[in-house]
């Protein structure tokens, strides 16, 4: 072997080992975060939702209030989804169909 591709070698596997190393990081920190809201949720009394593999998933927590009602809607083909939970809109406003598509609305 010459020692141009013994070099070539060894660089590409200390990259492949540098990589390999990153994606398991990754891996084991999402599973450290998945296990913390777990706790989260069970501390505070909450159902767990299970995924059909078996992982687990934030519970949808609604905030209070009825979201008003818009008597038109705009006629466009595929509204603009602006939020599509409540858990994305800030404070106290909650994710409703608006006059154009789902956005956060301060409810009833």
């Amino acid at each position: 072997m010459r020692p141009t591709s013994f070099l070539i070698l060894t660089v590409l596997l200390i990259f492949v080992t540098l990589v390999a190393g990153k994606r398991t990081k990754e891996v084991t920190s999402r599973s450290l975060v998945q296990e913390s809201v777990k706790r989260r949720i069970k501390h505070r009394g909450q159902k767990v939702k299970r995924k059909a593999k078996g992982k687990h998933q934030v519970p949808e927590i609604s905030k209070s209030g009825i979201c008003p009602t818009i008597p038109t809607q705009c006629t466009v083909l595929n509204p603009p989804k602006l939020c599509q939970r409540d858990t994305e809109c800030p404070g106290a406003k909650k994710c409703c169909a608006g006059y154009c598509g789902m956005t956060c609305l301060e409810p009833h």
